[in-house]
């Protein structure tokens, strides 16, 4: 799972999510998480039904620090229908391995499955729930123009480590073609 992942094209993330979708609703529910909060997957998988609202305090494992998140009503809504469907209690894992054990989070390893999978189905290469971050990452820098706003958002210590995430080539090059 260390391998170099890239950022979703933009112009492929509607098929992508609707790839991940035809799956199983969660990961649709995933991606999007991923993508609009910038939150690590193993920090996405680790969310509990109780702690999915619109505004969440939630706990960074790898920086040891609380983190303020913020989601969109379309997202809060796509989420609040996968908790009725599944008639999921707060206790139980918002992104959970098996129907039959709601309490127990996918692991890494399945999502990594399932997004390699289905992004490679669509002809896409290099393509892992990590690719959900950079694609963060690099809707920041469209919104702001900051390296630093991206740091920041990111959690990095060094500028260093954010350039890593913005330097997919072909997709900074299509955002700079957007008007960044």
């Amino acid at each position: 799972m260390g391998a170099y992942v890239k950022s979703i094209p933009p112009d492929k993330l509607e098929e992508f999510a609707k790839a991940l979708q035809a799956v199983d609703a969660k990961y649709e529910l995933l991606l999007r998480f991923g993508i609009e909060t910038g939150l690590r997957v193993s920090d996405c998988l680790a969310l509990r039904v109780g702690e999915f609202k619109k505004r969440m305090s939630l706990f960074e494992r790898k920086t040891n620090k609380r983190r303020e998140v913020t989601i969109s009503d379309k997202l809060l809504e796509l989420g609040q229908k996968h908790i009725k469907t599944h008639q999921l209690r707060p206790t139980d894992a918002l992104f959970f391995s098996l129907p039959s054990r709601r309490w127990k989070p996918l692991s890494r390893v399945q999502a990594w499955s399932v997004f390699r999978r289905m992004a490679a189905e669509i002809g896409l290469e290099s393509v892992g729930p990590h690719s959900m971050r950079k694609m963060y990452a690099m809707n920041v820098l469209q919104e702001t123009g900051d390296l630093k706003a991206v740091q920041y958002a990111l959690a990095h210590k060094h500028t260093e480590t954010t350039l890593r995430y913005l330097l997919d080539i072909k997709a900074f090059s299509e955002m700079a073609v957007q008007g960044l």
